[in-house]
């Protein structure tokens, strides 16, 4: 029962406490008792439905294939940064479990959640998150909001990433707190794993460690012994996977002569094969790439699928959602494939214009939102959770408010420069709406890990 409660880390000396902080809460019992019912619940209702990430299947394709002898990642453009053995270690667990009589997708789907329920338990579990009413707000509004709820129950990497994500900022703690050798194991495993999981996050990651070192050294005048394992931890996993580091170099090089005119998810890799059919079980779904009435990829195939699953057309039909998206999808049938591309496209912009790039920050945190029309009704959809995102973001400022002087840290300024750092990135990289909102569900996970870090270090004797 640990894994439930409050283990201050530099307190750990306190032995007659620590049973008590280890028990479960009322909160921490309720929180998580939700979190498994309702996504399991989702995963049911959904069935075999994939129109909200239609690259899932290709995942479920990579996964099938994984163990041969003649695998390779060429034709998985998900996995393209990855390495053969890494995923094969990655997916053990479901692959221990693949002898039960359900299908792939749906146990891929239990792993994801089961990582990301892993990842926030040990983010609770290493933290005061749960002892401060606004943190307590912070994770159930991260871990419900609906786009977010969406991706960690599909059988994506978005679970894999927040969750050594999370192991990351654990490992940080560690080593800041004295217990060196484990932290570094923990840095050094987790960014190798985020490495191969999204290179050019992990580039950012490296670069916020780098900085935060800098400043750290420069106040102090001297590089602490943390400091110097935290240095080799986020280094070293560049040279186990020497091809994509080669990549994220030339990308780098590439970002900086551009700016403005690169794009990352675009430009930093070019499949030289075509992905496999991911719909090939079933040769009559459409085309996914095809927009018949112009209401989006997802509406298309959300259209076609939901007619073949009872419980999730039932779903629609309680929440009213079927008629909401009915009505949206008449406004978009009229508007012409221009109007409806520049509606649905962000537009990234020179940090060194001013105006324009401050109004791209401003669309990538709060678009899509009730006040505009999105440009597919699924987007619209998703507009109705702008008002948790706006909650999200004022709790974050209050917490910094009141914590500004726990800063002087350096756990709390990687984690401060990495949210910024992102922020900035994907802003110059963005350019597809739909994509942005998958990618801002990472800015939220580090917004809620900085405000553990704070309410943390608030009471810790930690000075480095």
């Amino acid at each position: 029962m640990e894994i439930f409660g409050r283990l201050d880390i530099p307190d750990i000396q306190v032995r007659s406490t620590v049973l008590t902080k280890l028990l479960p809460t009322k909160f921490t019992t309720l929180f998580f008792g939700i979190f498994i019912v309702t996504h399991l619940m989702l995963i049911l209702i959904l069935g075999n439905i994939r129109a909200f990430a239609p690259d899932e299947q290709s995942y479920v394709d990579a996964f099938d294939n994984l163990y041969g002898s003649d695998f390779s990642l060429a034709s998985y453009g998900g996995w393209w940064n990855a390495q053969i053995n890494f995923l094969r270690i990655l997916y053990i667990p479901p692959k221990i479990f693949s002898f039960l009589p359900v299908s792939d997708l749906t146990l891929l789907r239990i792993y994801s959640c089961s990582l990301f329920l892993l990842g926030l338990l040990l983010l609770v579990r290493y933290s005061n998150l749960a002892q401060s009413k606004l943190g307590k707000v912070a994770i159930i509004l991260f871990a419900f909001t609906p786009s977010t709820f969406l991706w960690t129950t599909l059988a994506i990497k978005e679970s894999f990433i927040f969750f050594f994500l999370i192991i990351f900022f654990v490992g940080l703690r560690f080593i800041i707190s004295s217990l060196l050798i484990q932290g570094f194991l923990i840095c050094f495993i987790s960014g190798y794993a985020l490495l191969n999981l999204k290179g050019y996050l992990y580039v950012v990651l490296t670069l916020a460690v780098l900085l935060a070192i800098f400043f750290r050294a420069a106040t102090s005048f001297n590089l602490a012994k943390p400091a110097m394992l935290l240095l080799i931890a986020v280094i070293l996993p560049f040279s186990l996977n020497p091809a994509t580091s080669a990549l994220m170099i030339e990308s780098a090089i590439g970002f900086s002569n551009k700016l403005s005119e690169f794009r990352v998810v675009d430009e930093i890799y070019q499949p030289n094969s075509t992905q496999p059919n991911s719909t090939q079980p079933n040769s009559t779904q459409p085309n996914s790439t095809q927009s018949p009435g112009n209401l989006g990829m997802t509406m298309n195939l959300l259209t076609y699928e939901q007619n073949q699953n009872s419980a999730f057309n039932a779903a629609l039909k309680i929440l009213h959602l079927d008629d909401y998206l009915e009505d949206k999808a008449r406004v978009y049938r009229n508007l012409s494939p221009v109007e409806l591309n520049k509606v649905r496209s962000l537009d990234p912009a020179n940090p060194t214009d001013l105006g324009p790039f401050i109004e791209g920050v401003m669309s990538f945190l709060f678009y899509p939102n009730v006040f505009r029309n999105n440009g597919s009704p699924i987007l619209d959809l998703l507009g109705l959770e702008s008002l948790i995102w706006v909650i999200l973001y004022l709790i974050f400022f209050i917490v910094v408010l009141e914590n500004r002087s726990e800063f002087r840290r350096l756990d709390t300024r990687c984690v401060l420069i990495f949210s910024f750092g992102f922020l900035l990135m994907s802003e110059m990289t963005e350019i597809n709406l739909g994509t942005a909102i998958r990618h801002r569900s990472v800015l939220a996970l580090l917004i809620v890990i900085l405000i553990s870090t704070l309410v943390t270090n608030k009471n810790s004797q930690v000075k480095i």
